[in-house]
């Protein structure tokens, strides 16, 4: 099992706590990777989400620093997930256009070979141009946190060859009503939204025009087959529902190898969590071993 989104985890019974947002010390990677090669996971890449420049650079140093004493480490890289999107999830406003070209370019020859994959939104890239660059760097570009909407994401897909999009549904649109919000909830499904996903693309973008419905890149993505999807397979045991199990099953479906789980691990601080201060469904803190048993029981 391989997880391409790692930003830390913490297992408190096990004295485990890795922050990857924090700079983490040598020892604390080095006990992550230990507990999750028991898990099984026989890779990952380490997530740095939207930050001040300063803050990612500090970190890809760190983690750099990290891998060039370690020689059997499972960590394979890092995936840089934002600085330069157009809709925030949990990431911070103020960032959300960190970056522009040569602050990549810095970080791409600053750590050379280090990030592997990076999630940014195709409206703010809208010239591609740092689409390509971190192409012609062997560097994954994937989309996510987008509010574009299936026409534009259409039109990235089919410019820049992208292949790939940041766990589903989260942090995009799929459909959505412009005067009843909410009607179209990935966490609490309506049949009609289940029987949306189950229509083919043609009858879907019929149905929705009649509707007055707006499409976004979660749609395409979906309906797209040169397109891959990350998902999260999470449960309310695990206090983590990104997406229903019904969606996640017609996800499974439609999407088929072009699917792969993602664990979205966060390090959460140890006196939260001890304090039960976590509260909801906000995931993060199992592995990718357990979103693998999540998916076999849907």
């Amino acid at each position: 099992m391989f997880d391409l989104q790692v930003n830390g985890l913490t297992i408190p019974e096990i004295n485990l706590h890795c922050d990857f947002w924090q700079a983490p010390a040598d020892a604390d990677i080095e006990k992550l990777c230990e507990f999750l090669g028991s898990e099984g996971i026989t890779g990952f890449y380490a997530t740095l989400i939207t930050a001040p420049y300063e803050e990612i650079d500090r970190n890809l140093s760190r983690i750099a620093g990290f891998l060039l004493g370690s020689d059997s480490s499972i960590l394979a890289g890092v995936h840089i997930e934002g600085g330069y999107i157009s809709r925030p999830g949990i990431h911070p406003l103020e960032n959300l256009r960190e970056f522009d070209l040569a602050k990549v370019r810095s970080l791409v020859e600053k750590y050379p070979g280090l990030i592997k994959l990076w999630t940014l939104c195709p409206l703010v890239d809208a010239d591609g141009a740092i689409t390509k660059y971190l192409q012609s760097q062997g560097i994954r570009v994937a989309y996510g946190h987008s509010n574009a909407t299936a026409n534009e994401a259409d039109k990235a897909f089919d410019s820049y060859g992208v292949d790939l999009v940041t766990h589903w549904p989260n942090a995009m649109t799929i459909v959505r009503d412009p005067i009843k919000h909410g009607r179209f909830d990935h966490r609490n499904p309506s049949t009609e939204y289940l029987d949306f996903l189950a229509m083919s693309r043609s009858e879907a973008e019929a149905w929705a025009s009649v509707q007055g419905l707006e499409l976004g890149l979660g749609f395409s993505a979906y309906h797209r087959k040169d397109v891959s999807v990350t998902a999260i397979c999470g449960s309310a045991a695990d206090g983590d529902m990104h997406m229903a199990a019904e969606i996640f099953s017609l996800l499974r479906t439609h999407k088929g190898t072009q699917m792969f789980l993602v664990s979205d691990d966060v390090a959460y601080s140890t006196e939260e969590l001890k304090a039960g201060r976590i509260l909801g469904l906000r995931g993060g803190r199992v592995s990718l071993a357990k979103h693998f048993i999540n998916a076999q029981k849907i």
